[in-house]
């Protein structure tokens, strides 16, 4: 293909413009759900490669090291993404495109507790202008949707923060709730990303 037309003329117009607004979106809603899509495709490519994650429920990697292929792969997206930054603490995933910048935290997932600790670190992180950030669940072991299903009633009863609004199931077993910034007064939508690495071996001898 020599040009855009001929990318037109294979792919469609469609494709094309959802590239051109993920390389330069026009808002900062565009930049979050083109930000979502990626990071759901990197769950996805971690899944099929989980056996190099876990082995039997035991974590292989480390939450750094985890958090650093990501930041990565994001890069390779063309995102400027970058772990371990400082905005109020030390924040595990800060990603920025157009001028538009998200904050993300990463846990693996031991105890439910741990996990909730991510919610209050990013929630402390923010500066209380951006409406949108997330958590990263590194899970380890079997049935993460019973995982995530029980991080959902934990954080529906977090006294902390409490949600201002219905914690929601979504789509890929992603969870999103809406917690007041404590500094601000705003309202600030958390996703809660999981990634499912369990893996075993099964010997076919």
């Amino acid at each position: 293909m020599n040009s855009i037309s001929d990318y037109e003329n294979q792919y469609g117009t469609n494709t094309i413009l959802r590239k051109l607004k993920k390389m330069y979106p026009g808002s900062y809603n565009e930049f979050i759900e083109y930000l979502y899509e990626e990071i759901e495709r990197i769950t996805n490519l971690f899944y099929s490669q989980r056996k190099r994650f876990t082995n039997e429920g035991e974590m292989l990697k480390s939450e750094d090291e985890i958090t650093q292929e990501i930041s990565n792969l994001l890069n390779c997206s063309g995102y400027n993404s970058s772990n371990e930054t400082n905005s109020n603490g030390h924040v595990d995933l800060t990603v920025i495109k157009s001028g538009y910048e998200w904050k993300g935290e990463a846990k693996i997932h031991g105890a439910y507790d741990h996990v909730k600790c991510g919610l209050e670190q990013i929630l402390q992180y923010c500066n209380g202008n951006e409406s949108k950030a997330g958590v990263l669940i590194y899970i380890s072991r079997e049935d993460s949707l019973s995982i995530m299903k029980e991080y959902k009633n934990r954080i529906e009863c977090y006294d902390r923060y409490p949600p201002s609004s219905e914690v929601l199931m979504c789509v890929k077993q992603r969870i999103s709730s809406s917690h007041k910034h404590e500094a601000t007064g705003n309202k600030i939508e958390i996703t809660h990303f999981p990634f499912a690495l369990y893996y075993k071996h099964y010997s076919t001898t």
